[in-house]
């Protein structure tokens, strides 16, 4: 888990330094698919070449319909990024809905729900904490399917990230975790490795001169000299 969540601030903090909405046009939807993309590509390479946790078999990437999942003892764990809010905090009861956009959750859901039992409302719900039995880490060890939600904040580059059971019925969790992580103000980049340093002698682009054009005139040959 601490792979996946350092990865997932990494790649987060690194494409916020190319994030250009003013000058370039980017948008936050732009933003959270290049992000959730990257995220996945590192993860199956990681998966494929056995890099850390990923060796002796412990865990296992693949991306059914295009969406990352991780397998790791026995439990499938989805990797979703919560819709964009205004907020690092989810709106769990309002922005996640699972159908057949998705038969993957939508499946993931439906066999928790037969593990759970019919889900029913509760009178007054207003807070998931406050009418869950149990935390999202004590649910995991029952259902077969975990969604990592996690979110980033565009303005200050900081992530977080929660545990929660999907289910179907009226409310789409049946329960959800404290923060797993809750990145804090002012806090270093993490990065799984240095970007490299460009050699001393690279070139700077902006200081060199402006090159001079090498123009080589044909010379003109006359009717008389072609004949």
């Amino acid at each position: 888990m601490e792979w996946l969540t350092t990865t997932i601030s990494d790649v987060w903090s690194i494409n916020m330094d190319r994030y250009e909405p003013a000058s370039l046009g980017d948008t936050a939807r732009a933003f959270g698919v290049l992000s959730s993309d990257n995220i996945q590509q590192r993860a199956l390479r990681a998966s494929r070449e056995g890099q850390g946790p990923w060796g002796e078999g412990r865990a296992r990437a693949t991306n059914p319909e295009g969406s990352l999942l991780i397998t790791a003892s026995g439990v499938d764990i989805h990797i979703l990024k919560a819709p964009r809010t205004g907020s690092r905090t989810p709106a769990w009861e309002r922005d996640f809905k699972w159908t057949t956009k998705s038969y993957s959750r939508l499946n993931a859901s439906a066999r928790n729900t037969l593990i759970k039992g019919p889900v029913t409302s509760t009178a007054g719900q207003t807070a998931l904490f406050e009418t869950t039995p149990q935390s999202g880490n004590e649910a995991s060890n029952t259902f077969s399917d975990v969604f990592l939600v996690w979110s980033g904040d565009e303005t200050s580059g900081l992530t977080a990230g929660w545990l929660g059971i999907p289910v179907l019925g009226p409310s789409p969790w049946v329960a959800v975790s404290p923060p797993l992580w809750w990145d804090e103000t002012g806090r270093s980049s993490i990065r799984s490795a240095p970007l490299p340093a460009l050699p001393t002698d690279a070139a700077n682009f902006d200081s060199l001169e402006e090159p001079k054009p090498t123009i080589r005139m044909k010379p003109l040959v006359s009717k008389e000299e072609q004949s």
